[in-house]
């Protein structure tokens, strides 16, 4: 007897056909599926530090629903072209700094299929400072409490730099103060941001999140229109088993767009949403009033200050319809 396999996959960009395979058998003819995966988008690099001047090569494989290696249109992009620019997958390093590094293309539905992002660093081959980069043993604080903020400086080579001018800022001094010395004390609820400038070169923002006496941890904060506007609030709180939580207001109210989502993101871009940012819900059928999610059971290691927005993104199109800059 004989057994035919075939399956033969289509869409509006691209197509499968896996030939006919032919086996002598003694039982009857049977028909195997392939189980659906689901289509990945993944880009890779072999070098992520380049010079000013220089470029990298970057690799995209695309992946149809079947797990399957296929072609793909891809369209490359960079999230600070001052930094670098992509084409074609090529970076090319501009100027001091980071820009991270993305691609795209449509799923077999026509939406937007987003690639994970890689970080290039680019730097200057000089003496000068070229990065500076903060950090703390924790981020969650409570009122009273202190941490001192440690800074890592490297020159355009890559080795350490010790600079002349070193000023500490925070965005809200009347939550979490700062001094000269890097040492931070938590004053109120709230939350807010950290920042070091060494001879005009900036670091990354630290994000805190201070809660009150009695150990209640909560950031509140509305939303800005990007392209479509969203009403009401949001709450990002520490609940008493540890959990972290995101809950809107009773007049919460999101503009009726196809796949309207909430995120949790450091960017407001949408691209690097979709690249690096947390998909918490589906809002298609909650537009509107009190909703709440347990974000720990979406990211177990979460807390309060690992995202900065809030976002409400379109998804299908990779808009950002609002955000709420919870910090």
């Amino acid at each position: 007897m004989i057994l035919t396999l075939c399956k033969m996959c289509m869409s509006r960009k691209r197509s499968l056909l896996i030939p006919f395979l032919v086996l002598i058998s003694c039982v009857g003819t049977e028909k195997f599926d392939d189980p659906i995966v689901g289509e990945t988008l993944v880009i890779s690099a072999s070098e992520t530090n380049i010079l000013i001047g220089e470029t990298t090569q970057l690799q995209a494989v695309y992946k149809d629903e079947y797990g399957v290696e296929s072609m793909a249109d891809i369209e490359w992009i960079s999230s600070d072209t001052t930094v670098a620019t992509v084409s074609d997958g090529l970076v090319n390093g501009i100027f001091n700094g980071q820009a991270l590094i993305m691609a795209k293309t449509l799923d077999i539905n026509e939406n937007v299929l987003m690639s994970n992002a890689i970080t290039i660093v680019v730097t200057e081959p000089s003496e000068d400072l070229a990065l500076v980069v903060i950090e703390a043993s924790k981020t969650m604080l409570m009122v009273g409490d202190t941490v001192q903020i440690t800074y890592d400086a490297k020159n355009g080579f890559g080795d350490p730099y010790t600079g002349d001018s070193l000023r500490w800022e925070s965005n809200n001094p009347s939550v979490l103060s700062i001094d000269q010395s890097g040492q931070a004390i938590a004053r109120a609820e709230g939350s807010a941001m950290v920042l070091l400038t060494i001879d005009s070169v900036e670091s990354n923002m630290l994000l805190f999140a201070i809660g009150d006496a009695g150990g209640n941890m909560s950031i509140t904060k509305g939303f800005t229109t990007d392209h479509y506007q969203t009403e009401g609030m949001v709450t990002l709180a520490k609940e008493k088993d540890g959990d972290i939580t995101l809950t809107t207001s009773v007049d919460f109210q999101v503009s009726s767009v196809p796949e309207p989502w909430i995120y949790l993101s450091n960017s407001t871009d949408a691209n690097v949403t979709l690249a690096q940012g947390v998909a918490v819900a589906d809002l298609t059928n909650n537009l509107s009033g009190v909703q709440s999610y347990n974000l720990t059971s979406i990211q177990a290691d979460i807390t309060l200050t690992s995202y900065r927005y809030v976002i409400i993104l379109c998804k299908p199109f990779a808009i950002t319809m609002s955000h709420a800059d919870m910090f």
